[in-house]
């Protein structure tokens, strides 16, 4: 799998367009001029002209948006001055004469900014149904508990006002991606709205959080979780490389108590025990891509206490169980290698743009221009008897060259993968 919104965040600037000459047209947004490759879009097929695209682009000009005035404006309200059309980038927007900054872009960049991350998107969903990439990025496994079985009803955990739950840290293997995809609760009572957070170490406030209802008690009752992704990496949020993952409570939140179930998160399950066998089974599944470990703490509000005020207890569960999912994430893979995805990305945006011509023919008159035809758009995204490639067939190319790249550097399982427990061993 990979994170769309990562890697949109992660290609933003890396081919640039360049400003036109022609003084209608107005500037365009510095993310948009950017080129961390050296290559602008009209380097890889002229039509890609910056004045091209305005006279294919919508005529915004034309839409009846009111004149600017003294308003307040806010994201995305849109507004005609100086015979341009701009577009509000912040809320609150009072007092800012439009010009290209920090509180306007024109609606002419903005098209530009999603035509070109349509372009993104449409590249990564082509790439990963490639067969040589869906092949390496298949789930290592859906759907498994940590552990089987309840705790005692005797045994419960007597509430101290701490912030508790379990520290998760995914190994890094294939920069994989564990999904929570339900929660277990074992407590003495039912619980209504429990706030469950999820937080990670390289940032202070949490990720998400979610109001958890069960109705039964004494034993676990379970719960589909919400965008409980835990990244390996994620820069979008704010997601360093490595770190540790949380999900837990506050006691104060708990209604009744929670009961603990008699497990071991640091040696694993008994060996050899009666019973014990398919909880040896799910160890060593899931401990080959995530250390996880009980935790408690002083809470310090909603956000995640100092790293170093954090405590942990390998036998306490806290009344937790997890089902997780994990799958292979290779967004950090390409984010380190975007110079694999600048030609592709090129010839990708070059085809969706030339087919938009081919629809969506000019809607600004200029006489001084002569409106590309039909047939010679097709000619250059087309293959034909004279031997030319095409632009489609030469992305068609490029796309499955840099599959077969990403697939070679993109392992399942590194060699050194934990080996888990023996069953029978003892």
């Amino acid at each position: 799998m990979v994170n769309i919104a990562t890697i949109k965040t992660a290609l933003t600037g890396l081919i640039g367009f360049r400003n036109s000459a022609d003084a209608i047209i107005a500037q365009i947004d510095a993310d948009l001029t950017a080129t961390s490759s050296g290559t602008y879009w009209d380097d890889v097929h002229s039509l890609l002209h910056t004045d091209n695209l305005y006279y294919v682009s919508p005529n915004f000009e034309a839409m009846n948006y009111s004149a600017y005035s003294t308003p307040t404006y806010n994201t995305g309200d849109k507004v005609i001055s100086s015979s341009i059309a701009w577009q509000s980038k912040v809320d609150n927007n009072q007092g800012n004469t439009p010009a290209v900054g920090s509180y306007w872009e024109t609606c002419f960049s903005a098209w530009l900014r999603d035509r070109s991350e349509a372009s993104m998107a449409k590249l990564f969903n082509k790439l990963f149904a490639n067969k040589k990439l869906s092949g390496s990025t298949k789930s290592l496994f859906e759907n498994r508990m940590l552990f089987e079985g309840d705790g005692k009803l005797s045994d419960t955990i007597v509430k101290s006002s701490r912030v508790v739950g379990l520290a998760i840290k995914p190994r890094n293997v294939n920069n994989i991606r564990v999904i929570i995809k339900q929660l277990g609760l074992q407590m003495t009572a039912a619980q209504t709205d429990l706030p469950i957070y999820l937080w990670h170490s390289s940032r202070k406030g949490y990720v998400t959080r979610q109001l958890v209802t069960t109705t039964g008690t004494n034993r676990f009752g379970w719960q589909a979780m919400t965008n409980f992704n835990l990244d390996f990496v994620n820069f979008t949020d704010d997601i360093d490389a490595g770190g540790t993952w949380f999900v837990g409570y506050f006691e104060s939140d708990l209604n009744g108590y929670a009961v603990n179930k008699a497990y071991d998160f640091y040696a694993g399950p008994c060996v050899g025990c009666s019973g014990s066998q398919n909880n040896v089974t799910l160890y060593n599944l899931w401990s080959k891509y995530v250390e996880i470990m009980p935790f408690y703490a002083t809470p310090s509000g909603t956000d995640l206490p100092a790293i170093e005020n954090i405590n942990t207890d390998e036998t306490t569960n806290f009344g937790l169980n997890l089902m997780l999912s994990v799958v292979p994430d290779v967004t950090e893979i390409i984010t380190n290698n975007l110079t694999l995805i600048t030609y592709p990305l090129g010839l990708q945006f070059a085809v969706d743009m030339l087919e938009w011509m081919m629809t969506n023919p000019a809607v600004r008159t200029n006489q001084s221009r002569i409106n590309i035809s039909k047939e010679f758009i097709a000619s250059q995204l087309y293959s034909d008897q004279a031997g030319n490639k095409g632009l489609r067939r030469e992305y068609e190319e490029a796309v499955e060259s840099l599959a077969y790249d990403l697939s070679n550097i993109s392992a399942a399982l590194p060699d050194n993968k934990p080996s888990g427990l023996s069953y029978g061993a003892i």
